[in-house]
């Protein structure tokens, strides 16, 4: 076909790149299966099941802040069929897409390291998993390795008096597909355009809004998800009577929370939430959306869905937080649900108790929360926003054992950090300072393994927040000088501060602005040029100047060279270069040769007359034929 003709135009052929399936980039066919756009409900063991169905399944993953998730097969040909046969499929409303995904190394579920310091942390969403991190080295006696004993809030009760309520609760796995859709529907695009008109105007008698209510009643789950279709609803919800709402919200409710994950369907689920008016309306919502709370707060349509529910008040709004509660980690780590969380904690219908209920929460998983980009919201919400008191200490006791590998995390230094500089609660700023800068591996051996060389060893973060502590403004001038002291017998120890002394030039500058001049060698780190003038490269050197210039010392000492008058300007034997040294340079010692060699020259000429231009346009004397 290259180079025929199609009326008036010549056809060109090419090879073209294959299309993209998914974030997959067109790649060749492997083992591992790559699912997009899956219902936050789906957890790995129902993906496991659907697609195992094809083939032996080596693994599969769900990364539900993404809504994607991951299936690895043991043959190349099953994961070909299984890619052939799901993509494009419906999954509970959702549409999926199905291509290949680079295969995991085996290496990639040994665990998470950070690379903000090498905390070892695993940051997995599971309900079943206990996030530990590494034991701290030689022991907290001090602070209790919980905050199960300590109180939080002004009114008494600490962690036991929410302890029990967290599994009163139980929480669907899956949401309820919707309805198959109708292909012989009565209401089609172009009646529900007819009706969107006729409702908006603003004459519409009561009669022709019930008729068309009743128009819709039956295929009401399906025009729910109908972009003119959930329009239509929603102003028949807002014109009916109140009998009549509270019959759609009948008809409506037991696919509620499948349609507050749909782009149509959860406008027509929060008008209905607003427009609630009676006590039966409020339960009806209630017990349709509570066993799905974990899911709609973890979806980008759904967290605005349970925000809704906050207005039913305190009884119609508790299931929320007793969802965060309960499943804390799991929505506080996801990207909707911990910004969710928080706009739901900083409610005007959220009491203090319920605050409260969440902070316990927040603070039995903080270490977790504090390595994550989306969990610290949530801590930073309980320190500067939550306003409880206690909170620092409660904090404090719980992450003090980690201290050293939180302070190399780039997130979780920022909180360390946050507790030291406060004014509220110094008990709380004491404890993380004991940890950071007193606390040895063993005890009666200072300097051989202490939290405090733990930290300073890691260059990016640990360095910086020990800087930031001994400048903060909350420590006073005779602690600053202690910590500036440990710190100094610290680095002094350290074989890192002579190799990469660039690593340390601030830590090094702080210490010594705090200690003073005279602390500034470090006792076997003063090899690094501190304590030691710097002089810029820019600063005149003093040695050109310190040489005797001809003409100083007679009158007014002002530079006067011999000139002679003889060649134009002053003679260079006269000059006796005082000011470049001994020698003059090698292109003025050449200048004077070439002047040299003209003089002789102009006298073999002219022989003993001067220059006319010397004398201001004189004629020569003794050449009177000369014009």
């Amino acid at each position: 076909m290259t180079g025929r003709k199609i009326g008036s135009s010549v056809v060109k052929l090419g090879f073209g790149k294959n299309e993209a399936v998914g974030d997959t980039q067109g790649m060749q066919p492997t083992k591992s299966v790559w699912i997009g756009n899956i219902p936050p409900t789906i957890t790995s063991a129902d993906l496991e099941k659907m697609f195992s169905a094809f083939g032996p399944v080596e693994s599969c993953r769900v990364l539900t802040h993404k809504s994607c998730g991951f299936v690895n097969f043991d043959n190349l040909q099953d994961a070909m069929k299984a890619q052939s046969a799901m993509n494009g499929l419906d999954i509970h409303g959702m549409v999926i897409k199905v291509g290949f995904a680079k295969v995991p190394s085996k290496s990639d579920g040994a665990g998470n390291s950070s690379a903000n310091g090498g905390l070892s942390v695993n940051t997995s969403i599971s309900p079943s998993s206990h996030h530990v991190l590494s034991p701290p080295k030689g022991g907290s006696k001090s602070l209790g390795s919980g905050a199960s004993n300590l109180s939080l809030g002004g009114d008494g009760g600490g962690f036991e008096e929410f302890e029990g309520k967290e599994g009163l609760e139980s929480y669907a796995a899956s949401l309820i597909p919707l309805p198959d859709p109708d292909p012989l529907r009565r209401v089609d695009q172009t009646r529900l355009r007819e009706m969107r008109k006729r409702l908006e105007n603003p004459t519409v008698s009561l009669d022709e809004v019930m008729a068309m209510y009743a128009e819709c009643f039956d295929e009401a789950i399906e025009l729910c998800t109908d972009y003119i279709g959930n329009v239509v609803l929603q102003k028949l919800i807002d014109k009916c009577d109140d009998v009549h709402r509270a019959l759609l919200i009948e008809k409506v409710t037991p696919y509620f929370a499948t349609l507050g994950v749909h782009k149509n369907g959860t406008w027509v689920v929060q008008k209905v939430i607003d427009s609630a008016r009676t006590t039966r309306e409020a339960a009806l919502i209630v017990a349709a959306l509570a066993p799905y709370a974990p899911c709609l707060l973890l979806d980008q349509f759904g967290n605005y869905v349970i925000q809704c529910c906050l207005r039913l008040g305190i009884q119609g709004n508790q299931f929320i937080f007793d969802a965060m509660t309960r499943k804390c980690l799991d929505v506080g780590t996801g990207r909707f649900g911990a910004r969710a969380m928080r706009s739901c904690l900083e409610s005007q219908y959220t009491t203090k108790r319920q605050q409260k209920q969440v902070a316990v929460a927040i603070t039995a998983h903080a270490l977790q929360l504090l390595t994550n980009v989306n969990g610290s919201i949530l801590v930073s919400w309980l320190l500067d926003t939550s306003g409880l008191p206690g909170r620092y200490r409660v904090l404090a006791a719980k992450i003090a054992p980690e201290v050293p590998a939180l302070c190399r995390h780039k997130l979780a230094s920022a909180t360390v950090l946050k507790v030291v500089n406060q004014r509220i609660e110094f008990d709380a700023r004491d404890a993380i300072l004991k940890e950071m800068f007193w606390r040895e591996y063993e005890e009666g051996n200072p300097g051989a393994g202490s939290n405090l060389r733990e930290i300073v060893c890691d260059h990016a973060q640990g360095v910086a927040v020990v800087q930031k502590v001994l400048a903060a403004g909350c420590v006073s001038p005779d602690e600053r000088v202690r910590l500036a002291e440990r710190v100094r017998s610290c680095l002094a120890g350290m074989v890192e501060v002579k190799t990469n002394p660039m690593a340390y030039k601030r830590l090094l500058d702080e210490v010594a602005s705090i200690l003073g001049a005279g602390s500034s060698g470090f006792d076997g780190v003063s090899g690094f040029g501190y304590g030691q003038e710097v002089v810029s490269p820019l600063a005149p050197n003093p040695g050109f100047f310190s040489q005797q210039m001809p003409g100083e010392g007679h009158q007014g000492g002002f530079y006067q060279p011999q000139q002679q008058f003889g060649n134009g300007g002053y003679n260079m034997q006269q000059h006796q270069l005082g000011g470049y040294g001994q020698q003059a340079p090698f292109h003025l010692l050449q200048q004077q040769q070439q002047q040299q060699q003209q003089q002789q020259q102009q006298q073999q000429f002219y022989g003993q007359y001067p220059l006319q231009s010397q004398y201001g346009g004189q004629q020569f004397r003794g050449d009177p034929n000369y014009h």
